[in-house]
């Protein structure tokens, strides 16, 4: 009798201490760099809590990111282009070309970028990245 109260009251608190499904909702979203379409990047959605972040790829100026972990999140937006100049240790080393980071730091790095994903809600976001030419 004792062991059958014991199971019982472990198998209660176990069902508890499962993952629970945390409410999401499906974002999308547009970035320009200085007005026009940012043709190629990514976007990443970095929530406080674990397991909670998301990202997705920027074509044409658009993004898609399902089922989002609603909650607050700080943005990053990465694009690259080729570099200019080859490095030479890249060359020596067969890296291929390099490339360069072109949203600047307070956009992805160190960004101050924020959203507010919600639930029963469109979450469309937009973002202006703006950068000296």
């Amino acid at each position: 009798m004792a062991a059958a109260v014991v199971s019982i009251v472990g198998a209660v608190l176990l069902q508890g201490c499962g993952p629970t499904k945390r409410p999401a909702a499906d974002v999308t979203g547009t970035v320009t760099l200085n007005g026009k379409p940012l043709a190629d990047g990514s976007v990443s959605l970095i929530a406080a809590e674990p397991g909670a972040s998301a990202s997705g790829n920027i074509k044409g100026g658009k993004f898609s990111i399902p089922q989002v972990i609603v909650g607050s999140k700080k943005v990053a937006i990465t694009a690259y282009k080729a570099a200019e100049k080859q490095d030479k240790a890249l060359d020596i080393m067969g890296g291929g070309p390099a490339s360069v980071q072109i949203i600047p730091d307070e956009y992805n790095t160190n960004t101050r970028l924020t959203a507010e994903i919600r639930e029963g809600v469109p979450n469309d976001l937009v973002f202006d990245i703006k950068v000296k030419e």
